[in-house]
């Protein structure tokens, strides 16, 4: 029986049923009395059922499985899992749209209700197939005679590497720049340091007697300890400390033996005490008053408290001591209060291939010249990894024919055998650290191509939609994936990645580490590349356990007889696919589909003009119904229609097209709806607002979006990224019904706010945007020509006031003389962008000095403004602390900026930026009072005659001891200027700036009195003519 497997599974002495796994339940208590009592106990049981296999199979993994027939166990017990987890989507999934149409007063839903007798019996039936499904599979265990100790390897008995201080100089390829910051910040009193190329924090630290800490962060293999190494055994530091010691820690963290290694190697003599209190004690001894330099070597440890126990004996050591820690794991470094966190990249180009040469090359440099080319390429491939290096070089030196070396460069690591073999079990460690629910997250980014950028907010959305992330009553999904998604970064499985002129987060995964997830994924996960116009060597109809498929097509049409062929991608099969990543860029056509339950679709970076029928050869599938993510949201060219809604279960939609079908009205368990058609104004379905469960509705902003009445009822909503005010009687959402949607945050932009008329003013006030979490809001009025202005808009405006901790504020289009009183009140303490933009009719600038956090901000197309006086500073002591970046565009009638010269306080003390342009009636631009100014952007101001400060700067006079800069205390920052098209400057200033070196032109259009400038940055080459524009 049933009962017999879970006895067995429960015994296991290390299953892992912790607070940190959440359980996904299906069903919810108060949904369950609708249905007849024996349905109601057979659908609850097996939805126990389901939650305790789950556990089971995290703590399969947790172990590792080490038996083949274990692992084939294992694998029937996930499938016999994913069919109960469709019985109980289902069933889940007609409670709730039961519920819905009867909120609805839909007449005409017959079909397949809850209590329906047929659904009833059908789900009984199924339920059955399960039960005896998982008798058979304890029957197995039972004849085949599987018990925990011969099938599952635990997790203490893995074997790290042992590690020691002994290094071979010659076999150390670059570091240099690493090697020389730490040694200088184990020889100075404090860690005081330039920035660097080197990702680095640094922290200020001159306590006496404390023993400062270096931490070298970086994932497995990229040489941690090698630098290490090389700081250990310099000679410099040899000689700077009294005493070295070296500790090889590993994933076990026992203070007994880490306080007994380190006697050891300080006194180079065994120890035989065994109790950590005399341990210390004697370590304590040794230590004392001397400078020590200790090393700890792959730590793992997160425990503050075993942390604090180890440290105890070096709490006398002399001043200067320091100890170097080396890790996977940033957290590591934070537990240990790290004064220096050196992030490890990979090794230089030069350096990488003298490694890589080296150990492939040894005793025949002269079949380097023919397989060099190759060999450039698989050293570009490995990202300058020295484990990957290493290992592929002393492969390669094995056979060294064209034929091997061209595999190994088209092959990914973890198809060459032996080499990756190597490989792998150091990078394991890495994920056997990890919690079980980070586990299923990081496998599921091996669905995606090598290099894929994943932009943080669909990541974490796909997250949810896939279930592996579950509310625990304090945060929100979202913000536990953000915590996800972090931790996995501190950990080295991700990397932050800032895309040039987007707001928006990336992630990547590093290659390495993306093969690692495709090696754990095991037969679960696989990319393919395709070969002609079928998928190369994918037999996918032989793999029964395919749950992610990632398919790269190449990026040539095929044609036969000057028509092109579509591809086409054999997929039929019996495998429970969860994942399909697609990329292509000609027409593309799905010849079968799969089994019922794929999970899902993903179509990525499709740029095409041709496209395959997706309503024809997906949607139309009845085996496609547990889908839970469609992303086609990359191309155009793909039109979902009223197919679409037979995906009962999907959860994340990602779609590029202006009409959306009506019949995603029916997905009641979609979160997130992603459109991003930039071409035209999208029309959303009537009944959008029976999407209950809808959290993230994402549209495009190029136009405005018309959103249908109702959308009040979206009361789970977060994101709504805008939001359209439509005229008076289309039967569109009110601005008031936002009232409704306390969960709304993020960003919001508010548009066509020239609608709302006089009979409308009530409509702002009721949408209480200061209730509301937004860290960004835009808004935009976008009014029909006019010549005057709308007073009733500075009511709308102040009726619009955000709450206090918004970080961006945008406001484009107002109509109004006078802004509100709100804008530059000092309560908006947490605001740090700011954008006025299109304000025609205004004359005068708020008191935008009282925002204590400004950092951005940016004045654009204020065609009254005549000038910027005493009150753009406020009445605060001390206007514009925190400024940065102050950009002014297009102020077509601004003549005059006063600048405070006298007051009492610096302003403007931090700001490093200044960009003017289209600014024609301005004369005059003090700057030069403004002492960390580093960059100014003048262009397209035609009277501008002088800027003040910048003269000064640049004077140069004769005196005894030569030429002799000018006042170097004005602009002392200033590094780069870019003047484009300003003729009435002065030729005295342009003269100066020729003969300067130390402040540079980046650019100077000609003009009638001037001629071309091009000047190098500060400190680096001369000015030298660039010739005309």
């Amino acid at each position: 029986m049933a009962s017999s497997l879970f006895s067995y599974f429960f015994g296991m002495k290390s299953r892992i049923l912790s607070p940190a796994l959440p359980q996904q339940s299906y069903l919810s208590s108060a949904e369950l009395p609708s249905l007849t009592d024996h349905v109601n106990e057979e659908v609850a049981k097996l939805d126990r059922t389901v939650r305790r296999i789950t556990a089971v199979l995290v703590d399969a993994d947790e172990r590792e499985i080490a038996d083949e027939t274990m692992k084939l166990w294992i694998s029937e017990l996930k499938q016999v899992t994913w069919e109960a987890e469709g019985i109980l989507e289902d069933y889940s999934y007609e409670l709730l749209r039961s519920t819905t149409v009867q909120e609805e007063k839909v007449t005409d839903y017959t079909d397949f209700r809850p209590n329906n007798p047929s659904f009833q019996q059908n789900i009984l039936d199924r339920i059955s197939k399960v039960r005896k499904f998982l008798d058979e599979i304890c029957r197995d265990r039972v004849d085949l005679g599987l018990i925990d100790q011969e099938g599952l390897c635990r997790k203490e008995s893995r074997i790290s590497r042992c590690t020691s201080s002994l290094l071979d100089p010659l076999e150390v390829y670059g570091r240099e720049d690493e090697k020389k910051l730490i040694i200088s910040s184990l020889l100075d009193g404090c860690l005081t340091f330039k920035k660097r190329r080197l990702k680095e924090h640094e922290y200020e630290t001159c306590k006496a007697g404390a023993v400062r800490l270096i931490s070298i962060v970086a994932m497995g293999g990229m040489g941690k300890t090698t630098l290490a190494r090389l700081v250990y055994n310099d000679a410099r530091v040899q000689n700077h400390f009294d005493i070295q010691a070296w500790v090889w820690v590993s994933e076990v963290f026992d203070e007994v033996r880490l306080t007994k290694a380190a006697i050891e190697s300080v006194t180079a003599k065994p120890c035989d005490l065994t109790e950590l209190e005399p341990l210390q004690r004697q370590l304590h001894e040794e230590v004392k008053g001397k400078k020590i330099l200790l090393v700890f070597d792959d730590v793992w440890n997160e425990d503050t408290i075993k942390w604090e126990t180890m440290k105890r004996p070096f709490s006398a050591v002399a001043t200067g001591s320091h100890m170097i820690i080396t890790t996977r794991n940033e957290n590591v470094s934070t537990i240990v209060q790290a004064k220096k966190v050196i992030h490890l990249g990979g090794l230089q180009k030069d350096d990488s291939w003298a490694l890589f040469c080296k150990l492939s090359f040894p005793d025949n440099a002269c079949r380097e010249t023919e397989l060099g080319p190759i060999g450039r390429k698989i050293v570009e491939k490995s990202d300058g990894v020295p484990l990957v290096l290493k290992t592929l070089g002393a492969m390669l030196s094995l056979d060294t024919s064209l034929e091997f070396w061209n595999y190994v460069l088209t092959s990914d690591l973890w198809e060459l055998g032996p080499g990756w073999d190597h490989i792998l079990p150091i990078l394991k460690l890495s994920y056997y650290s990890l919690p079980a629910i980070l586990k299923r997250c990081f496998t599921f980014l091996a669905a995606f191509p090598r290099g894929h950028k994943f932009d943080l907010e669909e990541l974490v959305h796909m997250w949810c939609a896939l279930g592996f992330i579950q509310e625990d009553g304090v945060k929100r999904m979202e913000e536990i994936g953000h915590l996800y998604v972090n931790e996995l970064v501190r950990r080295s499985f991700l990397q932050n990645l800032q895309l040039a002129g987007s707001r928006e987060k990336f992630v990547i995964v590093h290659d390495l580490i993306h093969d690692l997830a495709k090696s754990i994924g095991g037969k679960e996960i696989l990319v393919k590349k395709c070969c002609g116009s079928s998928v190369g060597g994918c037999n996918t109809s032989a793999n029964n356990h395919l749950r992610y498929l990632a398919v790269l097509v190449g990026t040539t049409p095929f044609y036969s007889d000057n028509k092109l062929v579509p591809f086409t991608l054999p997929v039929a099969g019996h495998f429970p696919l969860r994942s399909l990543s697609f990329q292509s860029k000609w027409r593309t056509y799905l010849r079968s589909c799969v089994r019922n339950n794929l999970r899902t679709f993903f179509q990525v970076l499709v740029q095409s003009q041709w496209w395959y029928n997706l309503e024809g050869c997906l949607l139309h599938s009845p085996h496609l119904k547990y889908l839970r993510i469609l992303d086609v949201s990359s191309s155009d060219q793909i039109k979902l229609g009223k197919s679409v809604g037979v995906l009962h279960h999907l959860r994340y939609l990602g779609i590029c097209q202006r009409e959306i079908p009506e019949a995603i009205c029916k997905m009641y368990k979609l979160q997130t709806l992603r459109n991003t058609y930039p071409f035209d104004t999208i029309s959303l379905p009537r009944n959008v607002s029976a999407l209950s469960n809808l959290r993230h509705l994402v549209l495009p902003r190029e136009f405005p979006v018309t959103i249908p009445s109702g959308i009040h009822r979206l009361t789970k909503l977060q994101s709504l990224s805008t939001f359209a005010v439509a005229n008076s009687g289309s039967g569109a959402a009110t601005l008031d019904e936002i009232k409704d949607i306390n969960t709304l945050q993020g960003q919001l932009c508010i548009m066509d706010l020239q609608n709302i008329t006089h009979d409308r003013i009530w409509e702002p006030r009721s949408a209480n945007l200061s209730k509301k979490k937004l860290t960004r809001l835009e808004l935009v009025w976008n009014p029909l020509p006019s010549y005057k202005s709308v007073p009733h808009d500075e009511v709308v405006l102040e009726s619009l006031q955000p709450h206090n901790y918004i970080r961006q504020l945008v406001i484009s289009g107002f109509r109004g003389l006078n802004f509100c009183s709100w804008l530059g009140d000092r309560s908006l303490f947490s605001l740090q962008e700011l954008e006025l933009c299109k304000c025609y009719y205004t004359d005068h600038l708020p008191p935008l000095g009282q925002l204590p956090n400004l950092k951005q901000l940016k004045l654009t197309s204020l065609w009254k403004l005549r000038s910027i006086g005493p009150e753009f500073y406020g009445d605060c002591e001390a206007p514009f602390q925190c400024l940065e970046t102050l950009v002014v565009q297009n102020l077509v009638a601004w003549e005059e900026w006063w600048l405070p010269e006298n007051h009492p306080h610096c302003v403007f003390p931090l700001l490093r930026t200044i960009d003017i342009r289209g600014s024609h009636k301005l004369v005059r631009l003090p700057l030069s009072n403004l002492h960390a100014l580093a960059g100014i952007t003048v262009s397209s101001c035609s009277k501008l005659e002088t800027i003040v400060g910048l003269k000064e700067r640049c004077e140069v006079t004769a005196g005894n001891g030569g030429l002799q800069a000018g006042q170097t205390n004005v602009l002392p920052s200033l590094r780069r200027v870019k003047i484009t098209a300003c003729p009435s400057l002065e030729e005295p200033l342009i003269s100066m700036l020729r003969r300067q070196t130390e402040i540079g032109f980046s650019y100077w259009e000609q003009s009638p009195s001037t001629s071309p400038t091009d000047i190098a940055d500060f400190g680096k080459t001369p000015w030298k003519d660039s010739g005309k524009v």
